[in-house]
């Protein structure tokens, strides 16, 4: 297993929007106690998650977000490279709406998707296709949903674009491709990370 780590700067209206989130969590822990802070877990969670978000689809925190999110530029590498040397690609996300933007951004590709919304027979097709036909070279997955119990060997490449709260998620999806039946002697994991967050 080889993991490349790609710290990727935040630029323009996501960053700003990033400091400001951070700062205004900050600000709130500092003036709780233990007691009140027990009492509003729910609150802080929510906030932590509105920075991953912005991480990776600030969109869905602002609306009326139009730049390029930072870590698309990464993608956007990683798949010219991939796809130019024929070898297919997972790529994970947690949140459904850079699911989305996933599929729409890399719609020339015909991406196979896995995620809450894809009923079971949907799946074992997208599947199906992911591993048998040449052409399909772009999955698009949520973890929780496509995480375990399936095989995605025709690919030993698989990029993870957000990320989820839960280790089970990570863990389990790096086994998708690194399993019986991997034909190659390496698998790569491009983990896209936003620096200093």
């Amino acid at each position: 297993k080889y993991f490349h780590i790609y710290k990727v700067p935040l630029i323009g209206k996501q960053a700003q929007m990033y400091e400001n989130a951070r700062f205004n969590l900050e600000l709130d822990l500092i003036n709780l106690g233990n007691q009140r802070f027990k009492r509003s877990i729910a609150s802080y969670l929510q906030k932590r998650a509105a920075l991953l978000q912005i991480c990776s689809c600030p969109d869905a925190i602002d609306p009326s977000y139009a730049e390029i999110p930072a870590k698309y530029l990464e993608l956007d590498n990683i798949i010219e490279m991939l796809f130019g040397k024929g070898r297919k690609l997972i790529v994970w996300s947690f949140y459904k709406k850079s699911i989305d933007s996933i599929i729409e951004r890399y719609d020339k590709h015909k991406p196979l998707r896995i995620d809450g919304s894809v009923g079971s027979s949907e799946r074992k097709e997208a599947v199906n296709l992911f591993q048998s036909d040449p052409s399909r070279m772009l999955l698009v997955a949520n973890p929780a949903a496509a995480g375990a119990g399936i095989t995605l060997h025709a690919s030993f490449d698989a990029a993870y674009f957000s990320y989820s709260n839960k280790a089970a998620d990570y863990l389990q999806s790096l086994d998708r491709i690194h399993r019986r039946g991997q034909k190659s002697s390496e698998v790569n994991y491009y983990l896209f990370v936003c620096q200093n967050t």
